[in-house]
């Protein structure tokens, strides 16, 4: 079993894009999967001190069951591009995982299957959706290490995305570990559209840690300057 931070961080990561993950229907575009590339987190968004990881694998079996619950398979198909970043984190002083910040760029086939994923996103079940899909892969992840975890997770006022559309979550993991609450992850997931594009930035606090607002604001406008100067 590993442990408690990189089984976090795992499961939230995928929890996070779980709603705009997968990819079918579609012919893929070499142009659309570069311009997604531009588009995503890059070190040099980041301050010294960052550390570039493989980004976290997807979860097919997650990825049904939040669309099977937002009712929106369409999420999943007529996509021309879609392209994760790496993981980017900072360390603590004890040399765990403190915080880390990932982004997912993706291309649909129109404008209209864009917005159709915007709607579906935005729709007031889809906090319900992300909380009950976390809630069951984290208590995968912890098993035979925590002896119950709670998930607190909704859909919050996104923040700005260079006047694009979007939808926000947070969600807050604790765990009952050696009969104590223990802090697991907490974190906020932020998708916009911008013509065919989606985009989502994910930025996570391990244990008792917190993301910097200001560095999250910055990756945010970063994200979104690339998006809309994008001619894709």
């Amino acid at each position: 079993m590993r442990a408690v931070p990189d089984a976090a961080l795992a499961a939230i990561v995928i929890a996070a894009t779980a709603a705009c993950s997968g990819s079918s229907g579609a012919k893929t575009s070499p142009a659309d999967i570069a311009a997604a590339h531009r588009i995503n987190l890059a070190m040099s968004d980041f301050p010294p001190g960052w550390q570039e990881t493989p980004p976290a694998p997807k979860d097919p079996a997650l990825d049904r069951e939040v669309l099977t619950c937002l009712r929106a398979p369409h999420i999943a198909k007529n996509r021309t591009a879609d392209i994760t970043s790496p993981a980017f984190t900072q360390k603590s002083t004890s040399g765990t995982v403190a915080v880390a910040a990932s982004s997912e760029t993706t291309f649909k086939a129109t404008r209209a299957d864009a917005v159709n994923d915007y709607l579906a996103v935005s729709t007031v079940p889809a906090g319900r959706c992300v909380q009950t899909a976390l809630q069951k892969l984290v208590e995968r992840e912890l098993s035979g290490i925590a002896e119950s975890v709670s998930v607190d997770a909704g859909s919050v006022e996104p923040p700005p995305t260079g006047g694009n559309p979007g939808v926000a979550f947070n969600a807050t993991v604790n765990a009952q570990i050696n009969g104590q609450k223990t802090p697991i992850a907490q974190g906020t997931v932020v998708i916009f559209f911008r013509g065919r594009k989606e985009m989502v930035v994910t930025s996570l606090g391990l244990g008792d840690q917190s993301f910097p607002p200001d560095l999250f604001t910055n990756l945010l406008s970063a994200v979104a300057g690339r998006a809309n100067s994008s001619q894709r």
